[in-house]
């Protein structure tokens, strides 16, 4: 018999479709798997009411559709003490985040100019 070995990414988007229907719609929530810490992406434009002190970090992401400024916020983490490691979440959890997100995004921009390209010849 063999033994196979499975290994989870860093990141993973969560996709709640299930029989309850698609419980997260539009929404962008991405899971640390190493911390089992959840964050979600919201474009800065929109008006979110996020509670006073919930750990936030704004990046930009220059795309195809032109500069997009983004928050990356921390929903729960299982494995962190979010009010003593704030600067920890910050700097390991959220940032990378924010990168690991512009990447999606650039990834899917370049999807979306090749489509287009196809599409005229």
């Amino acid at each position: 018999m063999r033994i196979k070995e499975y290994t989870l990414p860093e990141w993973a988007f969560l996709d709640a479709h299930s029989h309850l229907g698609d419980q997260l719609g539009d929404r962008t929530v991405i899971l640390h798997v190493r911390s089992a810490t959840l964050v979600e992406i919201f474009g800065k434009e929109e008006n979110v009411n996020l509670n006073p002190g919930v750990i936030r970090h704004e990046f930009r992401y220059n795309g195809i559709a032109g500069v997009e400024d983004q928050i990356a916020v921390m929903h729960y983490s299982a494995t962190i003490d979010e009010e003593a490691d704030k600067d920890f979440i910050i700097e390991n959890i959220l940032k990378p985040c924010a990168d690991f997100y512009c990447q999606y995004s650039a990834w899917e921009d370049s999807n979306i100019i090749t489509e287009d390209k196809s599409k005229l010849n």
